[in-house]
């Protein structure tokens, strides 16, 4: 049966139905005038009866529909959640892989699969306002570009070390370089995306995922930063420690020189260094021991001046 003809039957049958209690009322006044008061009684009593459970079953729909939409933006959200931290603790530094180059030196890089499937879920379930839906939306782009950019890297890879020697290997290893580059730019756009939207929530949302973000809340909840930056991964170029190392290895060979004061200088500087990146709050215990190192070799050379 069509469409069309489910409609007319309906139709149809709501007239037969209007039709029933006004026949049924012509009867009373015509033939049994005596009834006619009763007969508004229950009739009036019917019709609110009828509106009061038409009006009880709109709110009942309603508060039922808004839980349920409740319930499942805090399913969402929660898979966000762990969603981010988990891609958070995959792109972590720790996890970077070493190319070795022509040329002898080494770039890092991190050639991971990042999953948006619960992020564009998320858009299309339209459960979230506006400003919420386009940074899952920016999100859902970032790990996009992302998988697509690491998926260049091996072959070009595989190139570069087949080929031989020479200026072909040269131009290939440049573009390694700059694959690479690419590919990490798109690791910290991913991290900033999930730090935007995870900042957005208030910390109720976080504990309890049941309401999208108030819209008249601008600043991020101070709260929830904090718990964002405690579980940010450790993403920095992979060329921060060769400016520290290059001051140590320029204060070794100060020293073995005899000049003292030329590798107090670069220690100096190394160490200056070394806390710039340990303050800036992605810095592990490495930096630390790095310090740690620098000092004693500072004292090492004051001791041996002191001797001379």
């Amino acid at each position: 049966m069509s469409l069309r003809a489910w409609k007319y039957t309906a139709g149809v049958f709501s007239l037969f139905l209007l039709a029933v209690p006004v026949a049924y009322s012509w009867m009373i006044f015509t033939r049994v005038p005596a009834q006619n008061w009763d007969w508004w009684n229950q009739l009036a009593a019917t019709f609110f009866s009828v509106a009061f459970a038409a009006a009880v079953g709109v709110w009942l729909y309603s508060w039922q529909t808004e839980r349920a939409n409740a319930d499942r933006r805090n399913e969402l959200r929660a898979a966000q959640v762990i969603g981010i931290f988990d891609m958070w603790d995959l792109l972590d530094d720790n996890n970077l892989q070493t190319v070795p180059l022509p040329d002898g030196t080494e770039a890092k890089v991190l050639l991971t699969y990042l999953q948006p499937m619960v992020y564009e879920e998320s858009v299309k379930s339209g459960l979230f306002d506006a400003s919420e839906a386009m940074t899952l939306s920016r999100l859902s782009a970032a790990m996009y570009i992302y998988n697509s950019r690491t998926q260049s890297v091996p072959p070009l890879i595989e190139a570069m070390e087949s080929a031989e020697d020479g200026t072909p290997k040269s131009k290939l290893a440049e573009n390694v370089r700059d694959e690479i580059d690419s590919v990490l730019k798109s690791r910290q756009t991913v991290v900033e995306a999930g730090k935007k939207l995870v900042t957005a929530w208030s910390l109720k949302e976080m504990r309890k995922a049941l309401d999208i973000a108030s819209p008249d809340e601008e600043d991020p909840d101070p709260r929830v930063v904090a718990i964002v930056e405690d579980h940010l991964p450790k993403v920095l170029p992979p060329s921060y420690s060769a400016g520290i190392k290059a001051n140590l290895d320029n204060a070794r060979e100060a020293a073995e020189r005899g000049d003292t004061e030329a590798a107090h200088g670069f220690i100096d500087e190394a160490i200056r260094e070394t806390q710039e990146v340990r303050d800036s709050g992605r810095a592990t215990g490495d930096f630390d021991a790095m310090i740690s190192s620098a000092l004693s070799a500072k004292k090492a050379l004051d001791k041996e001046s002191r001797k001379e």
